[in-house]
């Protein structure tokens, strides 16, 4: 029955879309600097790394509709999405590869195949439920707006570069998680507000606390 399983298509999705960009946010601003030092004969990867660190957002977010289409046993549309999605990811390759740029080239035709498939999936399920196309573009928007936002802060982090000077790299990147963090937080306040995630999350903390405590208060 569609009707039962709208919920768990749509507020999951809403959840990943919103908060995974986070995740992404905090994995993009620390692992550049760990890599930087930790692992330097790596640092050719530090971009490539980035692009698909970003690209896994279009893969995660289609969870809830992948679960959805298989429901409804949407198998082999899926597979031919996932096809197709190959074909272009190894068109891309060879395109960017002998344009010149090289593991670069490779993520980025790693993320655009990534976008492809995600994109055709969240259409194919949600139009179960959304059949017009303004509604379904609205609905998109509020799907891949939080994504693009964190995009562009991101951005805009990138231009402080490595210097080379630990002490200074380890306080410039925690500058940056923290304004990364204040601005995520009309992400988190969003979410909240259409899904209620973040307050059932402390709810179940507070309650887990409470029932430590009496256990606690019984032995």
């Amino acid at each position: 029955d569609k009707a039962h399983i709208k919920n768990y298509l749509f507020q999951p999705t809403l959840i990943i879309s919103y908060l995974l960009p986070i995740v992404v946010g905090l994995v993009f601003i620390t692992a550049p600097v760990a890599i930087y030092y930790i692992l330097p004969k790596y640092l050719p990867g530090i971009m490539p790394f980035k692009i698909l660190i970003c690209a896994i957002f279009f893969m995660s977010v289609t969870s809830a509709s992948n679960n959805f289409l298989i429901t409804l046993n949407k198998e082999k549309k899926m597979l031919s999405l996932q096809a197709i999605s190959v074909i272009i990811a190894i068109i891309l390759n060879y395109f960017f590869i002998i344009n010149g740029y090289g593991i670069n080239g490779v993520a980025i035709a790693t993320a655009i195949s990534y976008f492809f498939y995600s994109t055709c999936i969240l259409i194919y399920s949600f139009r179960h439920y959304i059949p017009r196309i303004t509604q379904l573009i609205k609905f998109f928007a509020k799907i891949y707006l939080p994504f693009l936002y964190i995009i562009l802060i991101l951005a805009l982090s990138n231009f402080i570069p490595i210097t080379g000077n630990l002490l200074r790299d380890i306080l410039l990147t925690f500058l940056k998680l923290i304004v990364f963090m204040v601005f995520s937080l009309p992400l988190i306040w969003l979410v909240n507000k259409k899904t209620g995630i973040v307050k059932t999350f402390f709810d179940m903390i507070f309650l887990r606390f409470i029932k430590n405590n009496k256990n606690k208060e019984h032995y």
